[in-house]
């Protein structure tokens, strides 16, 4: 608790800052109260219409079943390590900068100046979290699908997940001036004492640049903010060879340098491919499983795509090695094609052996997700030569909208592709439907070679 003289230089120094008027409370009630009504106009609706859709019985047993509690802890576990890097980027607990400069390099105590801040982000992450499972369970209840529980069952899930997430978030915060050390999340008023004045500068610098890179539609300048620094393999050089290895082989010295993109990319990949063969077997599983798929195989092959993106980013350079932008695009997409379609078609073969099909539909299962797998790498090379924003992009009405379109219509893409193709195949067997995914995916592959044809002239003119 403060004392008096802590709260008179709170206070005081609130005074300075927000010139008498802190809004604090104000801004967080109205993004709340804008997020349940965006939840109850359109999350209810939708929620309301996927349950309605399905099979009370079948989709009950399968919610309750062994392998859905076992796709939620993975679930889980990958959003704790994105919390915990996003922590190391930019934290729950950070305030602006001349509070950080005011306040909390000042005598009082450091978890009682953070703690505004912290308030802030666990009310919003804790009551978003609760409300999405509150959306999802009432949608199944006014479906009937589930009873009156699934709506308490849902919120309190969510909300558990969604506060171990937060703490998670906060324990990589605080792990960058505590390396190799637990950080006491389980009481946050420790670990924000523990939390260093140096490192909560840089992560609120760190913050202002990453919000002008997304006003600005800079991905390149958001991606140098939160990439992490390499920090093994740095004596590794790129040794002599053929020139056409050349490019394979720089993309496998830099995966050995950063080896959990890697495995970020096998892991995503695997759950994307399970879920694909999960719909390809089953056709009463939802379609929305098979978008889900589709955007897990376009976000693990871009996480092992590094070299692309990089190349994408470094557009208009002279080439070093002498090949032409499209031989080297597709020089980098070796290494991801490699390692997702690995991690697919191992994936495939393993659940499709599981259900007990016979061996061609397991051979299907395989190339299936061989061939998504190559759909996903055209979309992955479109959106890493996506070009600069388009001007309508930062227009006061359409802007916003326009924006995120802009960045996420390779992905949106890939998941309708995916959806598509995988719905027809699970209703209609794989005859007709291969022939059109092979179609497909030299349809995205040559999107993506467009696209890098297409900026680099753009960097020409």
């Amino acid at each position: 608790m403060m004392d008096a003289n802590e709260r008179a230089v709170i206070d005081e120094t609130q005074h300075v800052v927000d010139g008498g008027r802190d809004d604090s409370l104000r801004s967080v009630v109205y993004a709340l109260y804008v997020a349940l009504l965006l939840l109850l106009t359109y999350g209810l609706t939708v929620s309301h219409a996927f349950f309605d859709s399905q099979d009370p019985g079948w989709l009950r047993t399968q919610v309750l079943s062994w392998p859905a509690l076992a796709l939620l802890a993975v679930l889980v576990l990958l959003g704790a390590g994105i919390a915990w890097r996003a922590g190391q980027a930019r934290g729950p607990a950070l305030p602006p900068l001349p509070w950080i400069d005011l306040v909390v390099s000042g005598p009082v105590d450091r978890a009682i100046t953070l703690r505004r801040s912290w308030i802030m982000t666990a009310v919003l992450v804790g009551s978003g979290a609760t409300m999405v499972g509150a959306v999802i369970g009432g949608g199944a209840w006014i479906a009937q699908v589930g009873d009156p529980e699934w709506l308490a069952v849902g919120a309190g899930l969510t909300a558990a997940i969604g506060t171990l997430l937060l703490l998670v978030w906060l324990g990589g915060q605080v792990s960058t001036g505590e390396p190799g050390r637990v950080p006491p999340v389980w009481s946050p008023r420790r670990a924000l004492r523990l939390l260093r004045l140096e490192d909560l500068r840089t992560q609120s610098a760190r913050s202002m640049r990453m919000g002008g890179a997304v006003l600005l539609g800079d991905l390149r300048a958001l991606r140098l903010e939160t990439a992490p620094p390499v920090t093994r393999g740095r004596t590794r050089r790129l040794r002599p060879g053929p020139s056409w290895t050349a490019v394979p082989r720089r993309d496998l010295l830099g995966a050995l340098r950063q080896p959990g993109s890697v495995l970020v990319a096998a892991v995503v990949t695997a759950l994307g491919s399970a879920a694909l063969t999960w719909v390809l077997l089953h056709a009463a599983v939802p379609r929305i499983v098979a978008a889900a798929a589709g955007l897990a195989l376009h976000l693990g092959f871009a996480s092992a795509a590094e070299g692309l993106r990089l190349q994408g980013d470094n557009t208009g350079t002279p080439p070093l090695l002498g090949f032409s932008t499209r031989g080297e695009a597709l020089g980098h997409l070796v290494l991801p094609l490699v390692v997702c379609g690995v991690a697919a078609k191992t994936t495939a073969a393993l659940v499709a052996w599981s259900a007990g099909v016979s061996g061609a539909y397991v051979i299907g299962s395989i190339a299936w997700a061989g061939l998504m797998v190559v759909v996903v790498a055209g979309t992955v090379m479109a959106s890493a030569f996506r070009g600069g924003a388009p001007l309508q992009a930062f227009m006061p009405q359409s802007g916003p909208v326009t924006m995120i379109f802009w960045v996420a219509r390779q992905l949106l893409v890939a998941s309708a592709v995916v959806t598509v193709l995988t719905g027809w195949a699970a209703r209609d067997g794989l005859g007709l439907p291969l022939a059109a995914a092979v179609l497909a995916a030299l349809g995205c592959l040559r999107w993506g070679l467009s696209r890098v044809k297409a900026v680099t002239l753009e960097h020409r003119d």
